[in-house]
This record gives structure tokens, C-alpha cells and sequence, in this order.
């Protein structure tokens, strides 16, 4: 197969061109909570994405919104202002576990 975009469980991959001959365009979601709306576009030729935030993925906690997100540093949830990351990688496995969960 040489032209392809494959979307699965959020994660997508891309090679070669559209059907209308350019290069696979992906939007990233605006990090805004209660909107879907494009924050970015990626054109994509043989790498993958992931993107994963913390504005849609919480839990409040005694009135403390833990994010699902965690720091490899502490290996406890962020407790910074980040809401969203976005990782583009060749290989889909990496770009997944990558990001920061």
C-alpha cells in the first residue's frame, strides 16, 4: 500500500498522498475544554501523531484538578498549566508512548 492515513483509537499514521494529490493533512484540537475546534494542521508523510491533554482528561480531587497527565520527572500528575501535547514521530508505537500520560 502506498498511499494511506489510518486513524486508531486517536493515533494516526500517514503515507504518501490524499486522494486529491497532496500531502495527508491532520488537525490538531485547540486545547480548549467544551470546544473541538482545529488548533493546528500537520501534514503528514510517513510519521504518525498522537496528541493527549489534560483539558477534556481530569478528575477533581478535593476541589484539586488532578490531570491524567504525568511528569516523568515526579512520576505524579503535572500540577502546571499544561493542557495539551502533541507528539510526531516515524514510528506510531513511539509517538504514543511518548506523550506523557
Amino acid at each position: 500500500m502506498r498511499d494511506y492515513l489510518i486513524e486508531l483509537g486517536g493515533e494516526v499514521r500517514a503515507r504518501g498522498l490524499s486522494p486529491v494529490g497532496r500531502a495527508w493533512r491532520v488537525a490538531v484540537e485547540a486545547p480548549v475544554a467544551g470546544e473541538r475546534r482545529p488548533h493546528a494542521l500537520l501534514e503528514l508523510d510517513g510519521f504518525a501523531v498522537s496528541t493527549s491533554g489534560d483539558y477534556r482528561d481530569f478528575r477533581d480531587a478535593a476541589g484539586r484538578r488532578v490531570s491524567h497527565t504525568i511528569d516523568p520527572r515526579t512520576a505524579a500528575p503535572v500540577t502546571h498549566r499544561l493542557t495539551s501535547v502533541t507528539v510526531v514521530h516515524d514510528s506510531t508505537a513511539l509517538a504514543d508512548a511518548s506523550r506523557p500520560r
